[in-house]
């Protein structure tokens, strides 16, 4: 945030300022309105039935703080009562308004009851508007005012009622046109890191899955697995059944167990597809759910079993007091062939979770029950080679990993300038209006 706030030092402030009176505002420009938002937009809160085919905008077509509407596929089946936008609007997400799911749609449409249709007024411009509900101290202050614990929403009363700053039309169109070049600028930045994270991941997945299947001498003799999607494998090198390889699934809580007895617990989004454990909780059998039941011990690799497209393997390399896992989980327990971290490179290879995605079943979860994924073929060469091999990914792979870890920081950065640049000039603390030609988009 220092950063960020580093970056908009080279903009001037306004010549005067004055008291807002307004407890998320503060001190704005002296020559801007206050007004309740009612005033600068029409909210719309008539519900009609949805007859055609215009397109539907839930909040999951929404990305958080963006702005951005991504309509790759329209849902089977909508709610029955939507609410209707034309292009020139500004929709706010009210259900769990810190997500701050804000878009100004160009075409007309539908979208669920969740999301609030404001029309702009004659007093405001609707990219102005988008900006100043993307604004982190209004997204704040929305989520003070939500009521229920699970389901937070605010009321479209209350957001009819906040007040909000209101430049003159010419200052609105100056903020938002500046706005517009700026945050377009900072997105291409980002959009060049996601694609370098991108590649990162491919070559990362794709020196795992080499590494472990043909090991690291490029002239070693192959020979034929005798597994169809596996292929050729150095000639030394064993396949055998993982069930032959590792017990699954070896412990597993009953249901007597102690009430008062107490765990750290990893759900299946509690490891990430890179296969480090980002989440786990601390929590009492009697209050834990159902689901909590297997028992990981350090040297124990962890592999989803629903959703395996999601990737989620991880090997519990040091030790977690009284672990217990999902059973969304599979627990594989190395029987001694094999090293701990060669099973997990290898089940964790792109062949190999491909295949395990190949046997899930199902369409909301698709799963591979802890029988099937047993039967599938595991390769392996001897230890002194399985050991090379992990030092060698653990050098390379951590390279890639480093180069990632910066990547998603530069993000976060150009992200924080970007919500502080939005910000600083919807509120008036930075003066933007000679920094770009007037064109009110």
């Amino acid at each position: 945030k220092e950063k960020a706030l580093t970056g908009l030092r080279k903009y001037k402030p306004y010549p005067a300022y004055k008291d807002s009176g307004v407890e998320w505002l503060g001190r704005v420009p002296e020559g801007w309105d206050i007004k309740p938002l009612k005033y600068a937009a029409i909210i719309c809160r008539d519900l009609v039935e949805r007859v055609g085919n215009e397109p539907y905008v839930g909040l999951e077509h929404i990305e958080s703080w963006s702005g951005r509407i991504i309509l790759d596929a329209q849902p089977e089946t909508v709610e029955s009562m939507v609410s209707s936008f034309s292009a020139g609007d500004v929709l706010f997400g009210k259900l769990r308004p810190y997500l701050a799911k804000v878009v100004r749609p160009c075409f007309n449409g539908v979208c669920t009851s969740e999301i609030v249709v404001m029309k702009p007024t004659e007093y405001s411009r609707q990219g102005y508007l988008f900006y100043c509900f993307l604004s982190t101290m209004f997204i704040q202050w929305m989520n003070s005012l939500t009521y229920g614990t699970k389901m937070p929403r605010v009321n479209p009363i209350h957001l009819g009622s906040t007040a909000i700053p209101l430049p003159n039309i010419n200052e609105q169109c100056a903020i938002t046109d500046f706005l517009n070049q700026r945050t377009a600028k900072i997105d291409a930045l980002i959009a060049k890191q996601e694609r370098l994270i991108e590649l990162l991941q491919e070559k990362r997945a794709a020196l795992i899955t080499q590494a472990v299947t043909k090991g690291l001498d490029p002239d070693v003799p192959m020979k034929d697995s005798g597994v169809e999607w596996l292929g050729e494998v150095p000639t030394h090198w064993e396949v055998k059944p993982l069930k032959r390889i590792a017990l699954i699934n070896p412990e597993t809580l009953t249901e007597d167990t102690d009430p008062d007895y107490e765990f750290n617990y990893i759900e299946i989004n509690g490891v990430n597809s890179n296969g480090t454990i980002v989440r786990k909780e601390f929590m009492q059998f009697n209050k834990a759910p159902s689901r909590a039941r297997r028992k990981v011990v350090q040297g124990d690799t962890i592999i989803s079993t629903v959703r395996t497209y999601l990737k989620a393997i991880a090997l519990i390399k040091k030790a977690i007091p009284e672990l217990i896992v999902s059973t969304g989980f599979a627990v594989l327990r190395n029987k001694g062939e094999m090293e701990n971290e060669f099973l997990w490179r290898l089940v964790q290879s792109s062949i190999f979770v491909v295949k395990v995605v190949s046997h899930s079943e199902g369409v909301s979860y698709p799963a591979i029950t802890p029988y099937v994924l047993g039967t599938l073929p595991i390769w392996f060469p001897p230890s002194t080679e399985q050991k090379e091999i992990i030092l060698f990914l653990d050098r390379e792979v951590g390279r890639i990993d480093h180069l990632t870890s910066k990547a998603n920081k530069s993000i976060e950065l150009l992200n924080e300038y970007r919500a502080a640049l939005i910000s600083a000039a919807v509120t008036g603390k930075i003066d933007v209006r000679g920094e770009v030609s007037l064109a009110c988009l």
